[in-house]
């Protein structure tokens, strides 16, 4: 059976959107790990993880901005809004569309 957890998709798929090198400079894992972790092959350390969470939730709420949604406050929280609406299928301003803008 394999076992999936949504906060790490959640995670992954905002990091998917970002650049390695970027990711890489803001949480000290090297490019391979964060290949890796934006494939979801693996998860970040428990001493990591609040720094990708931090890079993640900073991406989702830049994106979220360009939207009428409300921003919550918690990172685990954002990158979870975020990732479901682009579950959902939906664009943001800068992606092609006018996502929440009326």
């Amino acid at each position: 059976m394999e076992y999936h957890n949504s906060f790490y998709d959640d995670l992954a798929r905002v990091l998917r959107e970002m650049g390695t090198a970027e990711i890489a400079q803001a949480t000290g894992y090297d490019s391979s790990m964060v290949r890796r972790l934006k494939r979801g092959e693996c998860r970040p350390s428990a001493e990591r993880l609040p720094g990708v969470l931090s890079v993640g939730a900073l991406r989702a709420r830049t994106k979220l901005a360009e939207s009428a949604l409300p921003i919550p406050e918690r990172d685990v929280d954002v990158v979870g809004l975020y990732a479901g609406v682009k579950r959902r299928g939906a664009e943001f301003a800068g992606d092609g569309s006018n996502y929440g803008r009326g």
